[in-house]
């Protein structure tokens, strides 16, 4: 699948849109063959998924989150066109990790 991701990380952040959804900030590890480099990722939700999240998600909990990719298009008001790249979560799984390490 192209349009499709799969990140693992610590809720650090979130912010509930009202009837609209909202994102959570993410942090975790991209493993590349010779170093691990730290992001901090902003993942959409919209509908019963973020709903769902809400109602029992925990701040500094690790989640594996899965989704597409989606650009939105924005037209400044001398007609420049701006994309932006969007992570929309799908599903998400919460890791039972009674230790689990946190990100520094």
């Amino acid at each position: 699948m192209d349009n499709y991701f799969k990140f693992t990380g610590e809720v650090v952040n979130f912010k509930d849109f009202g009837d609209n959804g909202g994102n959570v900030k993410v942090k975790g590890i991209v493993k590349e063959l010779y170093s691990n480099s730290p992001v901090e990722l902003s993942i959409f939700m919209y509908g019963d998924t973020w709903n769902n999240f809400i109602n029992q998600h925990s701040k500094y909990d690790e989640y594996v989150f899965e989704g597409q990719f989606r650009i939105r298009v924005h037209y400044t008001k001398s007609k420049n066109k701006k994309e932006y790249l969007k992570l929309v979560a799908d599903k998400y799984t919460r890791l039972n990790k009674p230790n689990c390490k946190r990100f520094a």
